[in-house]
């Protein structure tokens, strides 16, 4: 599946660039490497950071753009998620 933003939400995300911070900034860009139910870790210049989803705005970029994404939104299984169909809300 290619990804865009009308299936961004049902796409895995292992692998995508972003970050957790409210600012989106270059510099605490890392790579999701992990993804459970509550959780996502993401590994910032070769220390893995464990973040909660449900308290987290996350920020990712994909093909030179910026998607904004409240955690809560993300808040299931990964393997559910995939094969739930999202309402968008922007």
């Amino acid at each position: 599946m290619v990804l865009n933003f009308s299936n961004f939400l049902q796409h895995e995300f292992i692998g995508l660039k972003c970050t957790h911070n409210k600012k989106y900034d270059d510099y605490k860009l890392g790579t999701i490497i992990d993804e459970t139910k509550n959780t996502l870790v993401i590994n910032y210049n070769g220390k893995n950071k464990r973040i909660i989803k449900n308290n987290s705005v996350l920020i990712f970029k994909i093909t030179d753009n910026i998607v904004k994404v409240e955690g809560k939104n993300l808040n299931n299984r990964p393997e559910d998620r995939l094969k739930k169909k999202n309402k968008r809300s922007w």
